[in-house]
C-alpha cells in the first residue's frame, strides 16, 4: 500500500515535469526561435547519506562516492532547455551501534562486568540513473552562464554491499570484518528529485561547466522492509559539452545564455 502511494506521487511529479516542457515547447514566443542541442560528459564526487524517519537511530555518516555520465541539452527557448543524462552513480551510508553485554558473576570474568561493542554499518551502492532535468539559464555574467535546475530520475540498482565490522571497543573483543551482499533486499528501482545549480563558460563551439546537486530519494532503498531509508547525495560536478548545431541569435530578441 505504502509503495502503491509512492508510485502515484512520482508518477503526479512526471505528468507536472511533462506538461510544464509542452508548454513551453508550443508556446509562441518560441517560434521564431531555432534550437540548439548540446552533448558532452561529465564526472564528479557524491557525499550520500541514508535519510528518512529511522535513519537517526542508525547514527547515519555521508560516504564519498564517484559519478560519470554524458548528456544532451536540448534548448527549448531563450530561458529554458530540457537536459537527459545517463549516469553511473555512487550512494550509501555509514553508521553504527552500540551493544552492551554483561555477565552473571559465576563469569571467569569479573562478577557483573559489562563489554561495550560498537558495530560499524557501511552500505555501498551502485546505480545507473536516468534524469531528465528543466533547466532555466539567466543572463550572461562576465561569460559566464548561470542557471538553475531541477527534475527527476529513475535509478537502476546493480550492486549492493553492506559491510559490517563489529569489536575493537572492548580490550576482550577481537575486530571482525564481514562483507554481504544485499541486492536481494534492496529496491531495483528508485525515484529521485533532483536540484542544482550550475556555472557554464563557452569558448566557441565548446562548453565547460559546474553543477552543483542535490538528489533526494522519494522511494525506500529496501524492496520489503518497513524501515524508512532513503537515499540522498550532494554531488559535485564537472563537465565538457559540445554545441552541434550552433545558431547566431539577435542579441535584441534573445539574451546571452553563455553561447557564442
Amino acid at each position: 500500500m505504502k509503495y502503491s502511494y509512492t508510485k502515484s506521487r512520482v508518477s503526479k511529479y512526471i505528468i507536472v515535469l511533462i506538461f510544464i516542457c509542452i508548454n513551453f515547447l508550443y508556446s509562441d514566443e518560441n517560434v521564431p526561435y531555432q534550437s540548439k542541442v548540446i552533448a558532452g560528459i561529465k564526472g564528479g564526487l557524491n557525499y550520500a547519506n541514508f535519510t528518512g524517519d529511522d535513519a537517526d537511530v542508525y547514527n547515519p555518516e555521508s560516504i564519498k562516492g564517484m559519478t560519470l555520465g554524458g548528456f544532451l541539452d536540448f534548448s527549448l527557448n531563450k530561458y529554458l532547455s530540457v537536459q537527459i543524462e545517463a549516469n553511473y552513480l555512487e550512494k550509501g551510508s555509514e553508521g553504527f551501534e552500540d551493544f552492551y553485554e554483561s555477565y552473571e558473576s559465576e563469569s571467569y570474568w569479573h562478577p557483573g562486568y559489562y563489554f561495550k561493542e560498537k558495530v560499524i554499518f557501511s552500505y555501498k551502492l551502485k546505480y545507473i540513473e536516468l534524469p531528465i532535468l528543466i533547466k532555466y539559464h539567466t543572463m550572461e555574467f562576465y561569460k559566464i552562464s548561470p542557471n538553475l535546475y531541477c527534475g527527476l530520475s529513475a535509478a537502476v540498482n546493480i550492486e549492493a554491499k553492506m559491510n559490517v565490522q563489529d569489536g575493537g571497543i572492548s580490550e576482550f573483543l577481537d575486530v571482525v570484518e564481514e562483507e554481504q551482499e544485499i541486492n536481494d533486499l534492496i529496491r531495483d528501482v528508485e525515484y529521485n528529485a533532483i536540484f542544482g545549480l550550475g556555472f557554464n563558460y563557452v569558448i566557441n563551439k565548446f562548453k565547460i561547466f559546474l553543477d552543483l546537486r542535490y538528489n533526494i530519494g522519494l522511494v525506500e532503498i529496501y524492496e520489503e522492509n518497513e524501515s524508512d531509508f532513503k537515499n540522498s547525495a550532494f554531488t559535485t560536478i564537472v563537465g565538457f559539452g559540445y554545441i552541434l548545431n550552433p545558431v547566431k541569435r539577435s542579441s535584441s530578441r534573445i539574451p546571452k545564455r553563455g553561447y557564442k
